[in-house]
């Protein structure tokens, strides 16, 4: 896996006064603020294949009498994929679905809604399958296979920041360190990390050439960043110089944060949570054994994360420790956002909207409800065509065994690059054609026309 540099600089587009943001991350200040936090002390050290020190924590289970159960913020979503959170509200995508012929229906929306309950509203709807979300002071961002876009916080029109031009990849994920928007985009051959600043008509490249990202960690001295087919490796890209790898070998990094010293990332591949030091060294894992581990958050000297087959919400001393099981249901959580008072996340496949307190031990303040269908206070995005059959939701796909899980459901892949060519496979597998995507398929199944190389 390499990484090339092309394009913009990020030492002019951060600036000396870059903040931090990240995707899964939560600072100790009031949730909504940009937190500054430290460049990374010289540039990090790479490691080479990690060699993680195995965790001894066991994972403990809290007895019932030591947990509440969450509240329901919301239900009746349209497959909630992620959230954030500010001083007063919940913000989340609500991804949509693909119809049964590979249209899309444009069901997406972003939707706010007070922390403490009440009525959702519609920011913005009609979207095509929402990728991901990230908010600033004023705006919400989110990706979808459009492109990229902003609205005010407080409700308003919709802009385009990005258009997604059809075969020039995907936007995947966004982050914000204001006034820059950074937007990972998934394709085979310029897949990369792009910017775009204030006034520009399109995303301008900062690095490409390695298929996709799947999380991003902005420090005042660089970005941090899971990439390469289903995010195998862990790299930086500083600010001035070239881009270093950090760790290679992933289990398929899903979530990644920082919190000023320290990244942390989720392995749902390989089942493990891992943390090393923004400056290098070899990873160290967390937890082990976990089911599905997939968004991450950390907070005052706490990681949490999302076990989305293991149908619980996790957490683990940042320094080590057990493993505490905080929340446990028949929900399937996959987006989670922190704050000084509560834990929140979605459970996509019931439309829910989840909040606990930190502690676990008590409800947090909120009001549990069966939202109905939310208000819109926004001029709504343009609807796709929907002349076609009843919808299907789509399912994250990162190999064959996904891709025939979601089949057996009549369901279908959700866009996805998980290989470029033959040797990203691994066990005698081959780089397949599916539709919306690539994956590792076995070469008995895999033949003629449907393999990336012939």
């Amino acid at each position: 896996m390499t990484m090339t540099t092309r394009g913009a600089s990020l030492a002019v587009l951060l600036g000396v006064a870059a903040a931090s943001c990240s995707n899964h991350q939560a600072s100790d200040e009031p949730a909504g603020t940009v937190s500054g936090a430290p460049a990374a002390s010289g540039a990090p050290t790479p490691s080479g294949a990690p060699s993680p020190a195995a965790s001894s924590s066991t994972q403990k289970a809290p007895s019932a009498s030591a947990r509440s159960a969450p509240i329901k913020l919301a239900a009746s979503q349209q497959k909630p994929l992620d959230l954030r959170v500010d001083e007063q509200n919940v913000y989340w995508i609500a991804s949509g679905s693909l119809l049964t012929k590979n249209e899309h229906l444009g069901d997406g929306s972003v939707v706010k809604l007070p922390k403490t309950g009440g009525e959702p509203v519609t920011l913005a709807k009609g979207e095509d399958l929402i990728t991901s979300i990230e908010i600033d002071r004023d705006h919400v961002y989110w990706s979808s296979l459009r492109g990229v876009f902003k609205v005010p916080k407080a409700g308003g029109p919709t802009t385009e920041l990005h258009h997604a031009e059809k075969g020039r990849g995907i936007p995947s994920i966004v982050a914000v360190s204001s006034p820059v928007v950074f937007v990972g985009i998934t394709a085979l051959k310029d897949g990369g990390l792009y910017a775009i600043t204030t006034g520009a008509k399109e995303a301008r490249p900062v690095t490409t050439g390695f298929g996709g990202v799947h999380g991003i960690a902005i420090v005042a001295g660089g970005v941090f960043m899971c990439v390469g087919p289903s995010g195998k490796t862990l790299g930086f890209t500083p600010t001035g110089g070239e881009d270093q790898i950090l760790a290679e070998g992933l289990g398929d990094c899903t979530g990644l944060a920082h919190d000023g010293g320290n990244l942390f990332w989720t392995e749902r591949r390989t089942h493990i949570v891992r943390t090393m030091p923004d400056s290098g060294g070899a990873p160290t894992t967390l937890a082990s054994n976990q089911t599905e581990p997939w968004a991450i958050a950390v907070r005052a000297g706490w990681v949490y994360w999302s076990d989305r087959d293991g149908h619980a919400v996790r957490r683990v001393r940042s320094k080590g420790g057990d493993v505490e099981t905080i929340a446990t249901g028949p929900w399937k959580p996959q987006g989670i956002a922190v704050d000084a008072e509560a834990i929140y996340w979605t459970a996509p496949e019931e439309g829910g909207i989840y909040k606990l307190a930190l502690d676990g031990t008590k409800a947090a303040r909120g009001t549990s409800t069966e939202a109905a269908a939310p208000a819109v206070s926004a001029s709504p995005v343009a609807p796709a065509d929907k002349n076609a059959a009843g919808p299907t939701a789509c399912a994250p796909c990162s190999s064959q065994e996904d891709f025939d899980a979601a089949m057996k459901a009549g369901s279908k892949c959700c866009p996805v690059i998980g290989c470029q060519r033959n040797a990203d496979c691994s066990g005698g597998r081959v780089c397949c054609k599916i539709p919306d995507g690539q994956l590792c398929g076995d070469a008995s199944r895999c033949k003629g026309a449907n393999r990336v190389e012939r």
